[in-house]
């Protein structure tokens, strides 16, 4: 289950993307982040669970927050992990070949917006295709 939050003071939530719910019952997003961005965090977060992350020892029993800080960029092997699991699951290889056949010289902002995905997505998985 998905559960957006608001912060009630200006900048209260700026800097949460996602957060598990005691072990991995439910995901909460920022619902101030654009939406491609909401999209990634579902699916990053639904890495971590398909991944059984939450079943780790040192994954915390009633949240798990994901910050928007150089510290949580995702260099853990963890958080690799669920950056791949959701970049694939978002843009599927298959389809992204589709695309770059047929439109060769698409920027990855142009293929971010057809997949609904950060940017940054785009960038990761052309590294792989």
């Amino acid at each position: 289950m998905v559960f957006p939050i608001f912060g009630k003071k200006p900048g209260s939530f700026l800097r949460l993307q996602g957060a598990f719910r005691g072990y991995g019952t439910g995901l909460i997003i920022n619902a101030k982040d654009a939406t491609v961005q909401q999209n990634f965090t579902i699916a990053h977060g639904l890495g971590h669970y398909a991944l059984e992350h939450h079943k780790d020892p040192r994954f915390e029993k009633n949240y798990s927050v994901i910050l928007r800080d150089a510290c949580s960029a995702g260099q853990t092997p963890m958080e690799l992990e669920a950056n791949l699991f959701a970049d694939n699951l978002l843009v599927p290889s298959m389809f992204l070949q589709k695309y770059l056949n047929k439109y060769p010289y698409a920027t990855d902002q142009e293929l971010s917006n057809i997949f609904g995905v950060p940017s940054e997505v785009i960038y990761r998985r052309r590294l792989y295709v």
